[in-house]
């Protein structure tokens, strides 16, 4: 910790949370808001991405995949 002394101050390490503190809540409300309505709708948003990612897998099967065709892409 006495490296970290001599470049960043208490006050400098304050006032940036203090900077960062709406973003940090609001990022925090959003990443909540998030799990509660994956928990909440889980069975309703299942059937919707059930059906998603069938399309496509179905829409990017690859007869041979090989590295030049990936490279290439």
């Amino acid at each position: 910790m006495v490296i970290f002394k001599k470049y960043i101050s208490k006050d400098y390490a304050l006032n940036y949370c203090r900077l960062i503190k709406p973003y940090f809540i609001l990022s925090l409300i959003i990443f909540i808001v998030s799990i509660l309505s994956g928990y909440f709708f889980a069975d309703s948003l299942n059937s919707i991405f059930v059906d998603v990612i069938k399309k496509m897998v179905e829409s990017t099967a690859v007869e041979g995949i090989t590295f030049k065709g990936i490279f290439f892409q």
